[in-house]
C-alpha cells in the first residue's frame, strides 16, 4: 500500500533525503533550456527524449541526444538515477489538505498509486504562494517521478514555478484548478455549468433574490463558478446584483458563518445561497440558525462538492457533486502512464461529470 508522507518541513525532509542518497546539483549544472539551445529545438522536443513520453524522429532525437551528451546534462536525475527504474515517489502539491474535498481526492489517488507501489508526497501550502514556490524549488531537486498539482493561482504569468518542473523534464498534472497558459494535462470539472445548473434550479423553484458565497476570487474555480451564477442569472432575466456576492477569504466553517450572517443582514436579504463548497455552507447555515430562520422554509441553502457529512447536515444539504476520489484515480493514472514511457494519452484534459444532488435544503420561497 502506499505510504503517504505528508510533507510539513518540506525544507529538512527534502535535505536529508538528498544529502543520504549522495545527491547535489551545481550551480554551473545545464538546464533543459541549455539543451534546446544547442540542440536548435523546442523545450518541450528536449523534455520528449529525455522522458520517452512522445515520438521523436530518429535524427532529431540523435541530435537532442547529442547535446544532452555535450552539456552533460541529465533529466530529472534523481528520480531516473537508475535508468528508468524512478523513485517510486510522486508529490501531490494542494491549498490546504486539511479541505474535505482534497482529502477525499487523495484517497481516490491513494488507491491507483498503491496498485502500482507508488508513494504520495504530500505538499499542502497554506494558500501562501511564497510557500507554494518554495515547494516547487525543493521539488525541483529530482527526487521525484512527477508532480500532481492544484495551483493557487490560475494562469501562467502566476506560476512560472510551476512551469519550472517541466522545463526539467519532470511530468506535471494540474488537477482541479486548471491554469491557463501551462502546457500540461489536466482533470477537472466544468465549474461554471455547474454552478450554472445549481442557480437555475433554484429559479425554477422560484427564487429571484440568491446569493453567492465564495472564496478568494483571484483563485479561478471561485471566478469561473460565479460566472456560471451570472449566466443563469442573465438568462433568467434576472438582474445581478453585487450586493449578494460575498468573497470569503478562505474556504472554511468560520468565513461561511462571517459570510453568512452578512448577508442576512443586508436589507435586500436573499431568499437562497449557493456557496462554493460544502463547508462554507455549513457556515452558513449557522448563521441562518442565529437569525432563527428555518433552512429550507425560510432560505434554501446549495453547497459543492458532496463531501460526505454533507448528507448528514440539518437538513441533509443540496450539493453539487464532484466525483472527487475519481478525479485522484484519473489524476494518478494519466500521470504514471507519462512516468513509465507511454507519454500522455491522447484526451490531455479530462473533464468529469457533475451532479446535482436534490436534498431537503432547498424548497420553493415564502
Amino acid at each position: 500500500m502506499a505510504r503517504q508522507v505528508a510533507v510539513e518541513h518540506g525544507e529538512t525532509y527534502l535535505s536529508l533525503f538528498t544529502a543520504s542518497m549522495g545527491w547535489c546539483q551545481g550551480e554551473d549544472m545545464a538546464t533543459i533550456k541549455d539543451v534546446a539551445r544547442l540542440a536548435e529545438v523546442s523545450v518541450s522536443t528536449v523534455s520528449n527524449v529525455a522522458n520517452n513520453a512522445k515520438f521523436v524522429s530518429e535524427p532529431l532525437r540523435q541530435k537532442v541526444l547529442k547535446a544532452m551528451k555535450r552539456l552533460d546534462y541529465r533529466a530529472n536525475n534523481a528520480a531516473r538515477s537508475l535508468r528508468g527504474k524512478g523513485s517510486g515517489s510522486i508529490a501531490f502539491m494542494v491549498s490546504d489538505i486539511t479541505i474535505p474535498f482534497f482529502a477525499e481526492v487523495l484517497r481516490g489517488m491513494e488507491k491507483s498509486a498503491s496498485e502500482h507501489n507508488y508513494n504520495i508526497i504530500i505538499c499542502s501550502t497554506d494558500g501562501n504562494i511564497r510557500k507554494e514556490e518554495a515547494y516547487i524549488g525543493m521539488l525541483r531537486e529530482k527526487i521525484i517521478d512527477g508532480v500532481i498539482v492544484s495551483s493557487i493561482r490560475g494562469n501562467i504569468e502566476e506560476n512560472r514555478h510551476i512551469s519550472q518542473l517541466i522545463d526539467d523534464g519532470i511530468p506535471v498534472l494540474v488537477i482541479d484548478r486548471a491554469i491557463k497558459g501551462l502546457h500540461a494535462p489536466s482533470v477537472t470539472i466544468d465549474n461554471k455549468n455547474a454552478a450554472k445548473e445549481a442557480v437555475s434550479y433554484l429559479i425554477s423553484l422560484g427564487h429571484r433574490k440568491i446569493g453567492f458565497i465564495s472564496g478568494d476570487l483571484l483563485i479561478g474555480i471561485n471566478r469561473d463558478r460565479l460566472d456560471g451564477y451570472k449566466e443563469a442569472l442573465l438568462e433568467a432575466n434576472i438582474n445581478y446584483d453585487r450586493f449578494m456576492l460575498r468573497e470569503g477569504r478562505d474556504f472554511s466553517v468560520e468565513t461561511g458563518y462571517e459570510t453568512g450572517l452578512s448577508l442576512l443582514a443586508a436589507a435586500n436579504a436573499p431568499t437562497a445561497i449557493l456557496t462554493v463548497n460544502d463547508i462554507l455552507a455549513l457556515g452558513v447555515s449557522y448563521a441562518i440558525h442565529e437569525y432563527d430562520l428555518q433552512i429550507p422554509s425560510d432560505i434554501s441553502l446549495i453547497g459543492f462538492d458532496d463531501i460526505p457529512i454533507s448528507r448528514f447536515f440539518t437538513p441533509p444539504l443540496t450539493t453539487v457533486a464532484q466525483p472527487m476520489r475519481e478525479m485522484g484515480r484519473e489524476a494518478f493514472k494519466l500521470l504514471h502512464r507519462c512516468i513509465i514511457g507511454k507519454g500522455w494519452s491522447d484526451e490531455k484534459s479530462i473533464v468529469l461529470p457533475t451532479k446535482l444532488e436534490i436534498r431537503r435544503s432547498t424548497g420553493t420561497p415564502r
